[in-house]
């Protein structure tokens, strides 16, 4: 969704993120505010959001006006002006060096010319609070599992292609989707397209996760030799020949579904026993099973929950607090959880960099795209019988104030915050819990 609102008595323009219910992990608001990016007459800018804000239940950042179209408008344009867009597009992701897939609501179309890009953090909150409907018109129907870097980028410009032509995403459709991954052939769509064209952008669509496809700067170099024939004025009638391929089409899905189906009614029969016994046993020792934490000394639990905000085990963490302790890392370890499952599940890749792996590298540079993340140099010290005192650094994604004019973003900067927290334990039975986290200092490192 995009507003408009009076922001401390200035016009703004609102980007809809999430429902207000979604947790903002604390790297969002403190810190260097990562950049997203603007491209507009073959010139590429950084570009900043300035806060946020809630309206009827939803959290929107705001900024400067900016007059924004949603990227299905893209869909609605005339053939020139279509052309030029992607063109757009594929530049910028180009410049960036963008290695993941970018979904639909986190890229928009500039009236009168240009793209807006919006900064990878905002990218990863608005993935945490969406539903499983938004996962599909955002995500699942135009990405193709198991294509990583480039690839991803190469798939997404003639997925938009594709949807201009046929109405639809590539993978919309779910014959498609189990018809391994191969959309109906665009030439068989009217739509006046040259089937060069449509050859091309085929190729791009049918290509398996092992085969080799051309990097983004080929893609847009082959594209500009295209550009100038892609539409053609008396195309071929093919509706015959869509019809043919969507009946047969239909008859390999339909067998591929019932062997599955039957296969699975088959492995179920045989194992359903087994599979009863094995839940309730699993169920009555879940609940039965002791915490992590058991015979640990309180030093020791200590460190597992730190070492557990480093592995985002989300469990462990759990495992070290009392019942009703608050702990800012849990909004964190979630946040980060959510977002690199959801990396990995389209893109083969989590995006996530460890901290104390980069640093023993000498922090060498890294994808943009990516997240380093974790606590190192971790002390704990012990000031009476049931309190103790942790000092380390905590690696985070960096965000939060605009940096100034000569402080630009120039990729994935990390913030290094020195952390001081006094913990409260008790002894629990044989284990102990953390009973209170009070934050003495939070100092974030030039």
């Amino acid at each position: 969704m995009i507003e408009t609102a009076i922001i401390n008595e200035k016009q703004k323009t609102l980007l809809y993120i999430s429902s207000e219910k979604t947790n903002i992990p604390s790297n969002i608001l403190q810190g260097k505010r990562e950049s997203g990016y603007l491209y507009k007459d073959g010139k590429l800018s950084e570009w900043y959001w300035q806060g946020f804000t809630q309206q009827n239940g939803n959290r929107y950042i705001y900024f400067e006006p900016l007059k924004l179209l949603h990227l299905e408008a893209l869909f609605t344009l005339e053939k020139t002006e279509l052309l030029k867009r992607i063109s757009d597009i594929a530049e910028l992701l180009k410049i960036v060096n963008c290695k993941r897939f970018i979904p639909q609501d986190a890229l928009y179309l500039i009236e009168g010319g240009g793209v807006l890009l919006l900064s990878f953090s905002i990218m990863e909150l608005q993935n945490t609070g969406k539903n499983s409907d938004q996962v599909e018109s955002t995500y699942e129907k135009w990405v193709r599992p198991g294509f990583r870097d480039e690839k991803i980028s190469v798939y997404q410009m003639a997925s938009y292609i594709y949807h201009y032509i046929t109405k639809e995403a590539p993978l919309e459709n779910p014959d498609a989707r189990d018809d391994s991954y191969k959309p109906v052939p665009i030439n068989l769509y009217p739509g006046k397209l040259n089937p060069k064209a449509g050859v091309w952008i085929q190729k791009v669509l049918n290509a398996k996760e092992t085969d080799e496809i051309q990097d983004i700067s080929t893609w847009i170099e082959e594209f500009k030799v295209l550009r100038n024939d892609f539409f053609i004025e008396n195309p071929i009638d093919t509706s015959v020949k869509l019809e043919s391929y969507l009946a047969s089409r239909e008859k390999r899905v339909k067998k591929k579904r019932f062997l599955r189906k039957r296969g699975n009614i088959l492995l179920a029969s045989a194992v359903s026993l087994v599979t009863i016994i094995a839940v309730l046993a699993s169920i009555l020792s879940n609940v039965l099973a002791p915490p992590a934490t058991v015979g640990l000394l309180p030093e020791e639990m200590l460190a597992l929950y730190y070492q557990s905000q480093n592995t985002l085990d989300s469990e462990l963490l759990a495992d070290c607090l009392d019942r009703g302790v608050k702990s800012e890392a849990e909004n964190m370890v979630t946040y980060l959880f959510v977002t690199s499952r959801t990396r990995m599940a389209y893109e083969q890749n989590d995006g996530l960099v460890s901290a104390q792996e980069w640093l023993d590298q000498g922090k060498p540079e890294v994808d943009p795209t990516s997240m380093i993340f974790g606590i190192t140099d971790l002390e704990i010290t012990q000031l009476d019988e049931d309190t103790f005192l942790a000092e380390y650094n905590l690696w985070s994604p960096s965000s939060g104030e605009e940096p100034d004019d000569d402080e630009a973003y120039t990729g994935n900067i990390v913030d290094q915050t020195s952390i001081k927290e006094e913990l409260d334990v008790r002894l629990k039975k044989d284990y102990w819990l953390i009973t209170e986290i009070r934050r003495i200092d939070s100092t974030l490192v030039d």
